[in-house]
């Protein structure tokens, strides 16, 4: 998370944005609340509901969602507000384990979110009361055409029973004395007829009454609670919006810092180092700010915690040469780049400054910086391994045409670079690498060889299987894993020791080779050119390739 940061901050950002546009300019929110009991139409109020209450509620969740509903209530409310506004600021949802539906309406005024709420409320039942009329109106309608088919039969019958008793009714004056017989005794079969069919009437009208007047009371479903009236403004949802932006972008961005990192394949701390190598890290150089590409890195200072690691790689390395002897550094880079520069310049000014005659030698083939800085008129390592080949009687002419070292403002250190711009070799052979250690093994103390990037040359490999310590320079965070296993395997096997130290990559990771040409190898047999006798047994064809 400490390399990949900029990924957890710009998960934190993407989160927080939601909430701080919603925030934007935003008027404050009123909220109004209403519950309602959702029940299935029964028969009667105290009809219990079946076990698929919940689907029931489910489906009239539903119902208060749908367009229709808004636009009807939409169209009662006096102040007219648009459907798809209504939708949005009114919401719906159950109260876990219960029938009750909280409605919820959010505005900028408490009176329309009152206002909202409760018509969502009075629109819904009725609704549902018309839902039952309409389920009923049949039923009703069939006992109707009922009862008008008896007051129809009744009244054939009256005329029939008319019919009977007029031969008996008198048509002059009355005596009080007559008696008129009744329907009973004229026609028995009328009265019976006439009884059951008001029987028949009356029932069905009371059948039809009740079922209107009970129609209402079997919508079971109850407001518990109206809709209420805010006084004071609900907190904006744009600030819990960004508090849960905010830890959610954290963290999102942790875990994508940490598949950034297993993508790229980098490493990430020193132990993943220690573990590949076999061996702990002597310490680390942070990196360091006096230092610059045209900087003097024999003669700048370098951090408490640079110089405290040098003096730990100085001392294991000596510990691990022969006694009574000079020894021998090889500082590579697990990739170029890496810093070995100016550890090895480090190395070699603390052990100067400790009255040792130190020989630092630019053995970087693809980014020779010594060489650049100090070595550039000199005649480097050719002219160093013509010390060497030379005849002791030419030797000393052949040395003062063509001198190997380049002298520095420390006493004791000397630097041999690569050679001049035109006589240097592309590549050091493997073959030369030997006598290469050994001729410097006689020129001073301590030689400490800045060799670059392990795997850029066979020369820098030959060169650490020779040398007393190797130490590698590790540029934490910038390194590939893939890198580190390579470089694991190589140094396996090397008969020196192991010391290797966290550096910090330079970020001119490109440097253009057009800043130092090397030519071919052929034209540094022309370096010795007094007194440099070919080696015996070989042609100069065999010298060149």
């Amino acid at each position: 998370m400490r390399r990949f940061w900029w990924v957890v901050v710009l998960f934190a950002l993407l989160g927080v944005t939601p909430g701080l546009l919603s925030n934007r300019g935003s008027a404050p929110k009123y909220e109004s609340e209403a519950l309602v009991l959702i029940s299935p139409s029964s028969a009667s109020l105290t009809e219990s509901s079946s076990g698929g209450a919940d689907r029931y509620i489910l489906g009239q969740l539903v119902v208060f969602q749908s367009i229709s509903l808004a636009e009807r209530v939409a169209t009662q409310m006096a102040n007219g507000v648009n459907p798809a506004i209504l939708r949005q600021s009114v919401t719906f949802a159950q109260i876990p384990s219960t029938d009750i539906v909280r409605i919820v309406a959010i505005s900028d005024s408490p009176e329309v979110a009152k206002a909202m709420a409760d018509g969502y409320v009075d629109t819904y039942f009725e609704a549902i009361r018309a839902q039952v009329d309409e389920a009923q109106k049949p039923e009703v309608q069939g006992l109707t055409d009922e009862i008008d088919r008896l007051k129809r039969e009744i009244a054939k019958v009256d005329k029939k029973i008319v019919a009977a008793l007029e031969p008996f009714i008198p048509v002059g004056p009355v005596d009080a004395q007559a008696v008129i017989p009744t329907i009973d005794q004229i026609a028995p079969d009328l009265a019976f007829q006439k009884a059951v069919l008001s029987d028949q009437y009356l029932r069905i009208l009371g059948t039809r009454d009740e079922l209107v007047l009970t129609t209402r009371l079997r919508v079971t479903s109850q407001i518990i609670q109206r809709a209420t009236l805010s006084s004071t403004p609900t907190t904006g949802s744009g600030t819990i919006k960004i508090v849960a932006g905010l830890f959610g972008g954290l963290l999102l961005g942790a875990v994508g810092s940490v598949l950034v990192s297993r993508l790229l394949g980098v490493v990430l701390d020193e132990d993943e180092i220690s573990e590949s190598l076999e061996v702990g890290v002597v310490g680390s150089m942070p990196r360091e700010r006096t230092l610059g590409r045209h900087s003097d890195v024999l003669s700048a200072d370098i951090s408490e915690e640079s110089t405290r690691t040098i003096d730990q790689l100085c001392v294991r390395a000596e510990a691990a040469a022969s006694l009574g002897s000079g020894f021998t550094i090889a500082v590579v880079g697990a990739q170029r780049s890496a810093g070995s520069t100016t550890v090895a310049a480090a190395m070699a000014r603390l052990y100067a400054d400790n009255g040792a005659q130190v020989l630092l030698i630019d053995a970087d083939v693809r980014d020779p910086d010594l060489t650049r800085r100090y070595g550039s008129r000199t005649g480097g390592i050719p002219a160093l391994l013509a010390l060497m080949s030379a005849e002791p009687r030419s030797r000393r002419s052949a040395a003062g045409r063509l001198d190997p070292f380049a002298s520095t403002s420390i006493p004791g250190l000397r630097i041999v670079g690569l050679g001049d711009k035109g006589t240097t070799p592309i590549a050091l052979p493997r073959e030369t690498v030997d006598s290469l250690v050994a001729t410097a093994a006689t020129h001073a103390r301590v030689v400490i060889f800045d060799a670059g990037a392990l795997m850029d040359a066979a020369s820098t490999l030959q060169l650490t299987t020779l040398v007393d310590a190797v130490v590698v320079a590790m540029p934490l965070r910038r390194l590939r894993a893939r890198a580190l296993k390579v470089v694991a395997h190589q140094l396996r096997e090397i008969r020196g020791v192991v010391l290797p130290v966290v550096t910090s990559a330079s970020h001119n990771e490109r440097r253009a080779a057009e800043d130092f040409a090397v030519p071919a190898l052929a034209e540094s047999a022309d370096v010795v050119e007094s007194g440099a006798s070919t080696p015996a047994g070989k042609s100069p064809t065999a010298s060149q390739e």
